[in-house]
């Protein structure tokens, strides 16, 4: 019951620490680990998408945080798992970053039920080309 409180990740990270039975408990839990988002490290997103096991993934990708270390690697990382995605939400889709972003459509999503896509302004990923089709 106390993994069902431990919403923010350094809460979950912080349990990890207090002995070793409540180390490898946690660390077990694939419930745990299955929200990742690109403000993470590369290291920290690895480390979540193997401690999620094979669950699906409730994804946010915020293209206003490209400009943080690792972003890339990360995102790329997370576009190679979209078979595993749950839930996928894209923030801040502006179009210098809207490309990038939109490139992983090209990647199966057969486990998705929840899109949120969310465009800060008018025409801001208006001109990226071509149609994004996305399976049912």
């Amino acid at each position: 019951m106390i993994s069902s409180f431990l919403i923010r990740d350094r809460d979950r990270i912080a349990a990890t620490h207090v002995c070793r039975h409540w180390r490898d408990t946690f660390l077990s839990t694939p419930a745990l680990w299955g929200v990742i988002t690109t403000s993470r490290s590369p290291d920290k997103t690895l480390a979540y998408l193997e401690r999620s096991g094979d669950m699906a993934l409730n994804v946010s990708i915020t293209a206003n945080e490209r400009e943080s270390t690792g972003w890339d690697t990360s995102f790329r990382t997370l576009g190679q798992h979209s078979h595993r995605f749950g839930a996928l939400r894209l923030h801040e889709l502006y179009y210098s970053t809207g490309e990038d972003v939109f490139a992983i459509m090209d990647n199966p999503f057969p486990r998705l039920t929840e899109l949120e896509l969310e465009i800060p302004d008018e025409g801001a990923v208006g001109k990226i080309e071509g149609p994004h089709p996305f399976p049912p």
